[in-house]
């Protein structure tokens, strides 16, 4: 099973003493951050064992802007606009060549474990990499967490997720995966309540579990997500896409619907939804849903406790298309 694990960093220390480097290395100031790897478990994970993370012999850091959003595809930030980028050597210390005007910059840690054994950079990039986990500086909630270098002083945690195709044994599956890759989705989001198109107010949360995806809607007849209307579930299966980050949804056969207030009901029954002219309030029927065993082409990005998630009919959506501003398909882990 898939498992999760924390990363300090030790406080940094900043060496200043600059004055006898080339005149085109007095633009940076060297940092050295000391990992350390924390085996304390949440309430959803279990510790993460000297003997899996022994399994990952190449650990590589990289100072980003605090804006960027993480993703597994660290060739994304591993380019002339990252701040500085170093592997972690066997005294679990990682140097960063900092920019000087970035000293005072916000930043971010991203972190990738690969399985291969690298002691350089060059060596690093020419060779085979096989990525089993990634993670950014977080806070004490597990939301993403941007810090200034110089302001530095506690230690700095980091959340680590699994690689799709991984296992902690450090092997590579076949086959498009296993439900073990899912685990940094498993659990509960919600959105914020939010006003659609006819005024109506409304919640989604998605539960997932293994290969269990269920969607609940709560409707409310005000702008404020204060008065009860309808409620509605859906149960679906979803598999692994072929890359990191879709996910391939296959609609489920039937949809639960509650009337939770009287007009809710009278419209209901005037209209014999789902084919019932009896509906009562509070009271659930399952509904057939005529688009069972439908495909639906879902992406998302992770950001702390944050997720974003953008889903069509046809093809799988890209990078591009999240839109983090809608918040109908903003998600917070519950």
């Amino acid at each position: 099973m898939s498992q999760w694990m924390v990363l300090a960093l030790m406080p940094i220390y900043l060496v200043t003493g600059c004055g006898d480097l080339e005149p085109e290395m007095q633009d940076t100031r060297t940092v050295i951050l000391k990992m350390d790897f924390d085996q304390r478990s949440s309430s959803r994970t279990s510790s993460f064992s000297h003997v899996d993370l022994s399994n990952y012999k190449t650990h590589l850091i990289i100072a980003l802007p605090s804006g960027k959003t993480l993703t597994n595809n660290y060739n994304d930030f591993y380019d002339d606009s990252s701040f500085a980028q170093g592997l972690m050597k066997a005294d679990k210390t990682v140097r960063l060549e900092i920019p000087l005007n970035k000293l005072y910059t916000e930043m971010k840690i991203f972190a990738f474990l690969f399985q291969e054994n690298y002691n350089s950079l060059p060596e690093f990039l020419s060779g085979t990499r096989t990525l089993g986990y990634y993670g950014e500086s977080t806070g004490p909630n597990g939301e993403s967490r941007s810090f200034y270098i110089l302001d530095l002083q506690a230690p700095l945690d980091i959340t680590l997720r699994q690689v799709s195709g991984t296992d902690p044994d450090g092997d590579t599956e076949t086959g498009g995966g296993s439900t073990d890759t899912f685990t940094e989705l498993e659990g509960t989001w919600k959105t914020a309540c939010y006003t659609d198109s006819v005024n109506y107010s409304n919640y989604f949360t998605h539960k997932l579990a293994g290969n269990d995806l269920t969607i609940t809607e709560e409707q409310h007849s005000d702008t404020s997500c204060a008065t009860d209307y309808s409620l509605q579930e859906k149960s679906h299966t979803f598999s692994v896409g072929d890359d990191a980050g879709k996910i391939l949804i296959t609609l489920g056969s039937t949809i639960k619907r509650t009337p939770q207030s009287a007009s809710a009901v009278s419209s209901y029954n005037s209209s014999s939804n789902c084919g019932y002219s009896d509906w009562e309030l509070n009271t659930a029927k399952d509904c057939t849903n005529e688009d069972a065993g439908d495909p639906i082409y879902c992406f998302y990005q992770l950001n702390g406790n944050t997720l974003y998630v953008e889903c069509n009919e046809s093809s799988y959506p890209t990078t591009s298309d999240i839109d983090t501003s809608d918040t109908s398909s903003t998600f917070v882990k519950q």
